[in-house]
C-alpha cells in the first residue's frame, strides 16, 4: 500500500525493490551489503550457514521449520509420484503444491513442478524396504535435494538434504 502511495519518497527514503537474479544469491547479498533486507523462509538463510564460515545471518520463524501442510507418496500407480503442500510464509515465501512423477530403476522421470519451475525426480528403496530415497531437481537449476522417508510402525521421517548444504528432519504421524 506504501509504495501504491508512494509514501517513502514523500517522507524523503528511497526504497527499491529488486529480485535476486537467484534465489541462492539472496542472502549473499543481505551480507555483502548489496541489499539491507530480504523476505524468505529459513530455507535460503540455513543453505548460507553450510556454504560460509562465520555467517551471522539470523532468520525469524513464523511457523514450522520446513512448512509442510502435507506430504503424498503414490507409490503403487504405474507412474508413481510424490506431492507436497507448503503453507504460505512470509511475504514472498511460495507456497502452494508441488510435485510430479518418480522414476525408478536409476531413471528420471520429468514432468514434475517445484517450486522454481518444472522437475525430474527417482527414487530408490532400501534394501530392507524400509526407507525411501527420493532425488528431485529443477531442471537447469541448481537446487537438487534429497529426500529420504524412514517408515516406522505409524510414522515416517523425512530428512531433506540440499545440494548448498542445508539439511533438515520432520517427523510425521498417521492419524487414528
Amino acid at each position: 500500500m506504501a509504495l501504491a502511495r508512494d509514501a517513502f519518497s514523500a517522507e524523503g527514503v528511497e526504497i527499491r525493490f529488486t529480485s535476486s537474479p537467484h534465489p541462492s544469491e539472496t542472502a549473499l547479498r543481505v551480507m555483502d551489503g548489496t541489499v539491507d533486507v530480504s523476505w524468505g523462509g529459513p530455507m535460503r538463510v540455513m543453505e548460507t550457514y553450510h556454504k560460509l564460515a562465520g555467517c551471522d545471518l539470523v532468520w525469524f520463524a513464523a511457523g514450522k521449520l520446513l512448512r509442510i501442510r502435507s506430504l503424498t507418496l503414490t507409490l503403487d500407480d504405474p507412474q508413481p509420484s510424490y506431492e507436497y503442500e507448503l503453507d504460505g510464509g512470509p511475504p514472498g515465501a511460495l507456497g502452494g503444491r508441488f510435485g510430479g512423477p518418480v522414476g525408478f530403476d536409476g531413471r528420471f522421470a520429468v514432468g514434475g513442478r517445484m517450486p522454481y519451475g518444472p522437475s525430474a525426480a527417482r527414487g530408490a528403496w532400501s534394501a530392507d524396504g524400509a526407507s525411501l530415497v527420493v532425488e528431485v531437481q529443477t531442471l537447469g537449476n541448481d537446487d537438487a535435494m534429497r529426500v529420504t522417508h524412514v517408515f516406522g510402525d505409524r510414522t515416517v521421517e523425512v530428512s531433506v538434504e540440499a545440494a548448498g548444504g542445508f539439511r533438515a528432519k520432520v517427523q510425521g504421524r498417521v492419524e487414528d
